[in-house]
């Protein structure tokens, strides 16, 4: 009986320690729960092609010239976002943008509980509790997850995999995780590495027959999404796009990740020339030095200093030696495969996203050295004593807590900002994160576009795909060509008729392509003529003045 009474205790702790980790969970979606999710970027490119899809269009981009099909974007939220407005009724962004809202946040409540679940299962309890209340404490994750982003799911599914290939002794368990690191690759094509890990641990552990069952499981939607983007690239409208950078490898949304990465050195900055192998070596040698700045902060804070970051990224890289020991070999896998498709990306400044859905691999690896340093009973007492062991944990937990507490405070005091605007004839009146000055002023200018431009406009804006959804008028990037004569060329291929465009750069966001717009405009000041700026003149608005309908067809 007593046993019985043990195990019936032991998950009662369990069921306890998952509640209150889904209320803390929930709590930080509490203040942010109205309104759309954010739309803005991916997001909207999401929601786009949800959008065709739900109206019998296929996998196109609505917003673009000719809706030339998308070879970037994964299917799996573009379908999430056909089912709601199919279920719902209805396209408007406000709306379904708020089921969107919901489901995320279910979502990161089951994302916080499955890495409690799975720490569990390799650390003592009050670790992973810990462990788990952190993940959706750190600003990088709130910010991340409330745009409609991939990395809230991405990170769910990966976390189920890992727990139910736990059980992989039992059929079900082995071909659930199997479907978990397909979901999980089919939101994000960095899913990859878990389908690759999964096979490599099969193999590493001669259970051949599983193994061949990964690899089936695998090629299935690995071949299925590579026969699509060989397909779109091949295609007439794809070969004959209709304008002339449309699939430019810069032109990020509408070309896929190989073309974008390994095209060019640099595809923020065309200027640096196409891509080379010296270009690789400097492009990871760059990347592997940054990543223990950024594995540090992942698991803090996106702006902890190196002094913190560091020392908790030598943590992580010493659990991961602990679990090499450990013959962990599957996480092993998945982070190693991880790491080295990141340092493979020109992306650095997106390292903050990327390295989100990996916090409970990192935070797992961490812990299991804290617990190494206070439970295991071989390391010396002289050389270690037990009082200097706890507070050696309690301090690096005290370290991280703080500063994931006071960055997720500043991001709510500082930078959960007000939106406001008119849409479907109603006013829209909710918050996000990083969106004034320039988000309110961009938001303006589409307010005045609504009123002063014709339904068959071409607009060429930073933010193509939130032009789109709140003015219902196709929208381009502008080119990245500093050369203004050739990227006032290539705009009339579109033809573009309104330029919105930032009066200042900016590392990040709306400014980011500031000296792009500047040389066109400043280069072509008889093209272009002034006709709307926002009230802090941020954020300004040009028509061109010799303009004539009909795009010339690119070479």
């Amino acid at each position: 009986m007593q046993p019985i009474n043990e195990a019936a205790s032991i998950l009662r702790k369990k069921a306890l320690a998952c509640l209150v980790i889904a209320l803390v969970a929930a709590g930080t979606w509490w203040p942010r729960i109205q309104g759309p999710i954010d739309l803005r970027w991916d997001g909207g490119a999401y929601y786009i092609l949800g959008t065709s899809l739900a109206q019998g269009e296929g996998y196109r981009m609505l917003s673009e010239p000719g809706s030339i099909p998308s070879s970037l974007h994964p299917p799996l939220l573009p379908v999430l976002v056909a089912a709601l407005q199919l279920s719902l009724g209805t396209s408007d962004h406000v709306v379904v943008g708020h089921a969107l809202r919901l489901g995320i946040a279910l979502a990161s409540v089951g994302y916080a509980v499955s890495i409690f679940l799975l720490l569990g299962a390799y650390l003592p309890r009050t670790y992973a509790f810990v462990a788990a209340c952190l993940a959706v404490l750190p600003p990088q994750y709130v910010y991340f997850s409330d745009a409609f982003y991939a990395e809230t799911l991405f990170a769910l599914f990966t976390v189920l995999f890992f727990i139910f290939n736990r059980h992989r002794t039992s059929t079900a368990c082995f071909l659930l995780s199997g479907l978990c690191a397909v979901l999980a690759y089919e939101a994000r094509t960095a899913g990859i590495a878990l389908l690759a890990a999964w096979v490599a641990d099969c193999l590493f552990r001669k259970e051949f027959k599983r193994a061949g069952i990964a690899i089936l499981i695998s090629a299935v939607p690995v071949l299925t999404w590579t026969g699509w983007i060989k397909a779109v690239e091949s295609s007439a409208e794809y070969q004959r796009p209709s304008y002339a950078y449309q699939t430019a490898p810069y032109l990020y949304f509408n070309v896929s990740y190989a073309k974008n990465m390994f095209q060019l050195a640099d595809p923020f900055s065309p200027e640096l020339g196409p891509f080379t192998a010296s270009t690789l070596i400097k492009r990871v040698r760059s990347n592997v030095a940054a990543l223990p700045m950024n594995i540090g902060q992942a698991v803090s804070n996106w702006a902890a200093s190196p002094h913190i970051a560091l020392p908790l990224a030598l943590l992580v890289f010493a659990g991961m030696v602990l679990q090499m020991v450990r013959k962990q070999y599957l996480m092993i896998f998945y982070l190693t495969l991880s790491l080295a498709a990141v340092c493979l990306t020109p992306f650095e400044k997106q390292y903050v996203r990327y390295l989100i859905p990996l916090y409970p691999f990192f935070a797992l690896a961490l812990f299991q050295v804290l617990a190494l340093f206070v439970r295991e009973p071989r390391i010396s007492a002289t050389l270690l004593p037990t009082f200097s062991r706890s507070i050696l944990v309690t301090t690096v937990v005290v370290v991280m807590s703080w500063q994931a507490f006071a960055g997720v405070r500043s991001l709510y005091s500082l930078n959960h900002d007000d939106v406001a605007y008119e849409q479907a004839g109603r006013d829209v009146k909710y918050k996000l994160f990083h969106y004034a000055p320039l988000g309110t002023a961009f938001d303006e200018g589409l307010e005045w576009l609504k009123g002063n431009s014709q339904s068959m406009d071409m607009i060429a804006a930073t933010d193509p795909q939130w032009t789109y959804l709140r003015t219902g008028r196709k929208a381009v990037l502008p080119p990245f060509e500093l050369n203004g004569e050739k990227a006032q060329h290539l705009i009339d291929t579109v033809p573009v008729k309104y330029l919105i465009a930032e009066t200042k750069p900016q590392r990040l966001g709306l400014g980011a392509y500031y000296r792009f717009t500047s040389a066109l405009l400043r280069e072509n000041p008889l093209h272009w003529d002034l006709v709307w700026s926002s009230s802090d003149r941020s954020m300004v608005i040009y028509r061109r003045t010799d303009f004539m309908q009909g795009p010339e067809r690119p070479e």
